[in-house]
């Protein structure tokens, strides 16, 4: 086996992983006060531009679960966690990728041992957690079905249109679940960059940007039939007078 040849395909997936793990908090943030902003939903209220609001809302959600697959995806020439996963447990691989990241730090002996050391502990601590992570969802893990109900929701819904949908074996996913999945697969990414690039990313950061984005563009949006729209239109009573 070509150590050398296998992490760069390590650190080539899991900066695709990054890629979309962040295109995936760029949509869910700016999603959810879509779903959740119950005075944003005021605002729109029964009006003709709702119609808009919930088609801008339905694209948002396909898009990031579309984007949150990607970073689990098992084609062989996509991103695929298994594969990444499958390398990194793999005694050989792992002491390469120590070697590597441990390679030409200080030029002292006895520093350069204690930082392997310390390098080689955190390394497989970060690897470990975001491994026991990648298996609570794959296969036969212990939410494993909220990975199924997703794949049968994009091979049915977002991304092909069957004509006989396939209906998901036991429970589906809530939205609560979908969350944790999220949250997550996040948590994967960040443990990932650690391990591999030494790169501390925090994606409450990355989301804390997207949060107010977001918040700055729907604070400015209402429906027409709400005062300060270009075009308000007063609403009607039940005898249809203007009110």
């Amino acid at each position: 086996m070509d150590s050398a040849k296998v992490i760069a395909e390590i650190e080539a997936q899991v900066n695709a992983a990054m890629d979309e793990a962040s295109r995936a908090i760029a949509f869910h943030e700016s999603w959810r006060p879509m779903a959740y902003d119950e005075e944003l939903h005021k605002r729109m209220g029964n009006s003709f531009a709702a119609g808009t609001f919930v088609v801008i809302r339905q694209a948002l959600r396909r898009e990031m679960l579309l984007a949150l697959l990607r970073v689990w995806d098992d084609q062989q020439k996509s991103l695929s966690l298994r594969r990444t996963f499958e390398a990194l447990r793999i005694p050989a691989v792992l002491d390469a990728l120590i070697e590597k990241r441990t390679k030409d730090r200080t030029g002292s002996k006895a520093f350069d041992k204690i930082l392997a050391e310390h390098i080689a502990g955190s390394c497989t601590d970060y690897i470990k957690k975001a491994g026991d992570l990648f298996d609570k969802y794959w296969k036969k893990g212990e939410a494993s079905h909220v990975m199924q109900h997703l794949h049968v929701l994009r091979n049915t819904m977002l991304a092909h249109n069957q004509l006989a949908p396939q209906r998901v074996k036991g429970k589906d996913a809530r939205d609560d679940e979908i969350e944790a999945f999220y949250r997550d697969t996040r948590t994967i990414v960040e443990c990932l960059l650690h391990a591999v690039h030494a790169t501390a990313l925090d994606m409450n950061d990355t989301q804390g940007v997207y949060e107010t984005y977001a918040r700055f563009f729907w604070e400015s949006v209402r429906g027409e039939s709400t005062p300060g729209h270009p075009s308000y239109r007063a609403p009607f009573d039940s005898t249809g007078v203007e009110q």
